[in-house]
């Protein structure tokens, strides 16, 4: 049977849509796939089922808004009684450039991406916040090893989600009486105008940030992020949050991931880090990305501790103490983080 799956940019569930998607197009028969259609719109989880130009405060154009009920009863009609496909379904699979504010499509979930630009994160002396920022270049140099705590007794990140927000400042929830500050929502991209966990890493992550982009970059894809460090504990929790700095200084969502390193290898082993000792490791899970970010506009990449209320704290593999864990982040140019970017059309 022939599917469509629709899913979002910003929607916390576009991980196991786009997982499930691939599986589907590797083992379905050939003449099935070729009746199915995948659609990746700017939506958040809510917006999937109507299709709306809006994420919490960031509007798309015109374009992004989608009847997406009717879309499915098109499609429907065409699968089930032979009615014309809808016009919108023109490729395989239709993405929403952010950005662009406009469709493309490809015959591909992996065809949407047709190269990938490296960017080294350099790190400088000091606390590495948004104040003190490392730096995303294009290419890697020597700097000095930066380091953070992951504290799991630290409730600094969970009294900041419990302050209130003022109605529509943030994604609205059905589950909850007004807009929160969520770690949890803002990793999902549920919030994609908010910055406030790393703005508020204040010792628990490191911020670095480019200098204005000189020509345009369009982020079509999962990025990736390697880096070298050292942790003092056998485990940790970490979160990466990419965004689009824009001239005016407001901050838009790109891509996150999260990340327990004794699981980095991602085939469900568990791999301990050895106290002290260097290892290489590649968050690899990293959100759908796909938006035009603007020349004048910045990258900003943060590592930090992932916390929040809506989360166990994690004790780092020791459960009798719950240590805190220091993480050192090696910047030698041999071993220095490398942000991969995917790139495509739009």
């Amino acid at each position: 049977m022939p599917t469509l799956s629709i899913t979002g940019m910003y929607d916390d569930s576009s991980g196991g849509t786009l997982r499930n998607w691939r599986r589907f197009a590797a083992n379905a028969p050939a003449d099935v796939v070729a009746s199915s259609h995948l659609v990746v719109g700017p939506w958040d989880h809510m917006g999937t089922h109507f299709g709306p130009g809006q994420v919490g405060e960031l509007v798309f154009g015109p374009d992004a808004t989608v009847d997406l009920p009717a879309l499915r009863r098109d499609w429907l009609r065409h699968v089930l009684d032979g009615a014309p496909l809808p016009e919108f379904l023109r490729d395989r699979v239709m993405l929403y450039v952010a950005g662009s504010e406009h469709w493309v499509g490809a015959p591909s979930l992996e065809a949407a991406t047709t190269g990938s630009a490296d960017r080294w994160l350099r790190s400088v002396a000091g606390p590495m916040d948004v104040l003190h920022s490392g730096f995303v270049d294009d290419i890697a140099v020597d700097g000095p090893t930066a380091t953070f705590t992951c504290d799991p007794h630290d409730l600094r990140t969970a009294r900041l989600e419990l302050l209130p927000r003022p109605a529509g400042s943030g994604p609205e929830s059905p589950f909850h009486g007004q807009p929160m500050n969520s770690f949890v929502a803002t990793q999902a991209g549920n919030d994609p105008t908010s910055s406030r966990f790393v703005l508020e890493i204040d010792g628990q992550g490191l911020v670095y940030t480019s200098t204005p982009l000189t020509e345009d970059l369009v982020v079509v894809g999962h990025p990736e992020l390697h880096l070298h460090l050292v942790c003092d504990q056998p485990d940790v929790d970490l979160s990466v949050l990419v965004h689009e700095i824009t001239p005016d200084g407001a901050s838009i969502f790109l891509t996150s991931d999260l990340l327990r390193l004794s699981c980095r290898h991602l085939d469900g082993s568990h791999d301990w880090l050895v106290p002290g000792e260097s290892t290489a490791i590649g968050f690899r899970g990293f959100k759908w990305c796909q938006r035009r970010v603007r020349a004048g506009s910045r990258l900003r990449v943060a590592v930090r501790h992932a916390s929040s209320i809506q989360m166990n704290a994690y004790p780092h593999g020791r459960p009798a103490d719950a240590p805190v864990a220091r993480v050192q982040v090696l910047h030698d140019a041999a071993r220095a983080p490398r942000l991969v970017l995917p790139l495509g059309d739009g």
